[in-house]
């Protein structure tokens, strides 16, 4: 199922908060999920913590891949971009 994630960042250009939206009815299951991730990760990112260590504290197959939404999300963030 599709997710919308939308991004806040810091001044700096690092990763401040992130909100996640399913694409099911409002009040069901996955986007309470989603909507509660996003808050945990928020609250991570705005406290400190690093975003490689929680990329590397989530599941991933063999190969490395992230095994769920956030992990792929995560992986999204970590990557460099340019700040405009």
């Amino acid at each position: 199922q599709p997710l919308v994630a939308n991004v806040g960042y810091f001044p700096d250009g690092t990763v401040g908060e992130v909100f996640l939206v399913g694409s099911g009815k409002s009040g069901a299951d996955l986007n309470i999920a989603m909507l509660e991730m996003g808050i945990a990760v928020s609250m991570a990112l705005q406290h400190g913590t690093d975003i490689n260590d929680m990329r590397a504290a989530l599941p991933r197959t063999e190969d490395g891949k992230p095994e769920g939404a956030i992990g792929h999300l995560l992986d999204l963030l970590a990557k460099p971009r340019a700040v405009t």
